[in-house]
């Protein structure tokens, strides 16, 4: 979507109409949407840091394809051939989020999935997995 318009998710009736600058753009059913808040805060080690970064100009930014070529210095170029591919890659060699602890959860990863790996797995995990495809 492009971020520059006035986007807002609508509820008309029962459905759920997305619209950019008032234009609708798609419509959803209540169960077809999930919905996730995002919190960032910025902290700062004192006033002079914070100072100057509300001093900072959009000109001073950090240009999207500088930090792209910064990231994927460590990435093979066979992974770079296109944006979602780089994209990927990126994620996989810098974001590593640990897996939930046995007290977390009793089974800590999404045993489901091996039957979209291993379909000879589909019918014993039916017993206990719902597929989507």
């Amino acid at each position: 979507m492009d971020k520059s318009k006035e986007n807002k998710l609508v509820l008309t009736g029962n459905k759920w109409s997305v619209l950019a600058s008032g234009i609708p753009v798609a419509t959803y059913a209540p169960d077809e949407l999930r919905s996730t808040l995002v919190f960032r805060a910025r902290c700062f080690e004192n006033e002079g840091t914070l100072r100057r970064f509300k001093e900072k100009r959009p000109e001073d930014a950090l240009l999207l394809e500088d930090v792209l070529a910064t990231l994927s210095d460590n990435i093979p170029s066979s992974k770079k051939s296109n944006r979602l591919d780089l994209a990927l890659a990126i994620l996989d060699k810098y974001v590593h989020y640990p897996p939930p602890t046995v007290q977390e959860t009793l089974l800590p990863f999404n045993y489901c999935m091996l039957g979209k790996l291993m379909p000879a797995l589909s019918s014993v995990l039916s017993a206990v997995c719902t597929t989507f495809d």
